[in-house]
């Protein structure tokens, strides 16, 4: 009824991070073609950073399929859950390698070799990682051991991090400092901007096949804009829930009293207009000079 309501062929603000509503409207874009550029290098051990709600899943899995499309050149471990601890590192790689036997002594001895067989077979063999932050020091320290071998192309792995900053903060241990240094680039996903927010709803909008006027008035995006600080996730959350509440009244335009009552129905929302995205955006500069600087 809701999606009839308004002429749409499925829902435009899921949650669910979905590549078909990768937008490039952030630096998200240009941090996808970095990536791929990137990988086909022969030293790759990067990571990017976002706060909760930003894109970080919905990059790793645009970057994860556009890969997997190349299938005769790279061969793509994607870890869509972080690791814990070096034993669940090793055994979600070896699953994805297809080596069978069990996690033992020399388990990890049968990886590195399935990852030798793969680089000398041209392939290059590319490990993505989503919500890195959670991987244990054990699991970031097996990382770093299995980004230390090297084939004749150059290193044998080549690994990308999506992580939450807590992952900085992670790094910044003494006993991850090899780690940090072994890292050739750290990148910041940012929030949309202002001035894009309307343009993020109507390409979302168009994506499900609306047409005809415009859905949300100037008002509603002014509100949904400040109170989301650009964060997609809190973009989408705000934008159904003032659907909702006009398909509640049998309306097909979502004004700013339908916005508004969004707004004051979700904590999150009034916690980002608090803080803006400027000044987390600032802070993440920061933490990233600091870090390329030691």
């Amino acid at each position: 009824m809701y999606l009839r309501h308004f002429g749409l062929s499925q829902s435009p603000f899921s949650a669910t991070p979905n590549t078909q509503f990768f937008l490039e409207l952030n630096n998200a874009g240009f941090l996808f073609r970095e990536l791929i550029q990137t990988v086909n290098q022969s030293d790759c051990f990067v990571a990017v950073i976002g706060e909760p709600g930003i894109g970080k899943s919905t990059l790793y899995r645009k970057l994860l399929k556009a890969l997997q499309c190349h299938k005769r050149r790279y061969a793509v471990l994607g870890l869509a859950h972080p690791p814990l601890n070096d034993s669940i590192l090793y055994a979600a790689i070896g699953q994805e390698l297809a080596v069978q036997k069990k996690p033992s002594a020399t388990f990890r001895v049968r990886v590195i070799k399935a990852l030798e067989y793969l680089a000398a077979n041209g392939k290059r063999v590319v490990l993505l990682v989503d919500e890195a932050q959670a991987m244990s020091e054990k699991a970031l320290e097996a990382l770093l051991s299995l980004s230390e071998h090297r084939c004749e192309s150059g290193n044998l792995l080549q690994i990308t991090l999506f992580a939450q900053p807590e992952l900085n903060s992670l790094l910044a241990r003494p006993s991850l400092h090899f780690l940090q240094e072994r890292m050739t680039a750290t990148h910041v996903l940012h929030p949309i901007d202002e001035e894009n927010i309307l343009q993020y709803v109507n390409l979302r909008l168009q994506k499900c096949n609306r047409q005809g006027k415009s859905l949300f008035s100037e008002k509603a995006i002014s509100l949904l804009a400040g109170a989301s600080a650009g964060i997609p996730r809190l973009i989408n959350l705000l934008a159904h829930k003032a659907m909702m509440r006009a398909f509640e009244e049998g309306v097909d335009f979502v004004d700013d009293g339908h916005m508004n009552a969004a707004i004051k129905d979700t904590v999150s929302a009034n916690h980002s207009a608090k803080h803006s995205k400027d000044s987390w955006l600032n802070r993440m500069k920061a933490i990233v000079s600091s870090s390329s600087a030691t």
